[in-house]
């Protein structure tokens, strides 16, 4: 490899990820809703109020579950830190959709051999050219802030909204407190109606 491609490789890397920033959601804002293609599958969408939804929720507060959203990208080296801790505080809460958000117009085999060498299970979403991550994330000319979390509510507040990653931050206990565990709705008991 030569210098000038070392240098376009470095200018690249740098520019599709860097740690910190501002989000643009905010908590305690409803999310925006979004309707993305799949990473593994581009013809079928993933919704967000397949899961969370306002009128639903108030509706019938049994209704949909939390979501966690993690926006990253492969050539993202704290994405991929981030991952395995993620991939193991999830495994306790099964009560959590979780929505890996690829943002790359690159190959997405490379994302998905990725997440499934890593033992991950949801293959999420994936926004090529950065359009629908401008609703959450601050992403200008492809560049954007990842890795970055949202947690969003089954009434689709927003509960968490960071961007960085920082190996020492107890992230399990922050998102244990931002998403605390709940009775699912098979473990309450339903009252009967009075005859």
């Amino acid at each position: 490899m030569n210098l000038k491609t070392i240098a376009a490789i470095a200018v690249f890397a740098a520019g599709s990820c860097f740690a910190g920033g501002d989000l643009r959601v905010k908590v305690g804002q409803t999310s925006p809703t979004f309707s993305m293609p799949s990473l593994q599958d581009p013809l079928r969408r993933i919704s967000l109020k397949e899961f969370a939804d306002s009128a639903r929720y108030a509706a019938n507060p049994k209704y949909g579950k939390p979501v966690l959203v993690a926006f990253w990208n492969t050539s993202c080296v704290p994405c991929r830190a981030e991952f395995p801790r993620l991939q193991k505080w999830l495994a306790n809460r099964p009560d959590v959709k979780f929505i890996p958000w690829l943002i790359e117009d690159a190959d997405p085999s490379v994302a998905i051999q990725w997440l499934q060498s890593i033992g991950m299970k949801e293959t999420g979403v994936i926004d090529k050219y950065a359009t629908k991550s401008a609703q959450f994330v601050v992403c200008e000319n492809k560049l954007c802030h990842v890795p970055a979390l949202v947690a969003i509510t089954p009434d689709q507040k927003i509960r968490l909204a960071k961007s960085g990653y920082e190996p020492d931050q107890p992230l399990e206990t922050i998102l244990g407190e931002v998403l605390p565990m709940v009775a699912s709705p098979a473990d309450t008991p339903v009252a009967k109606p009075a005859r």
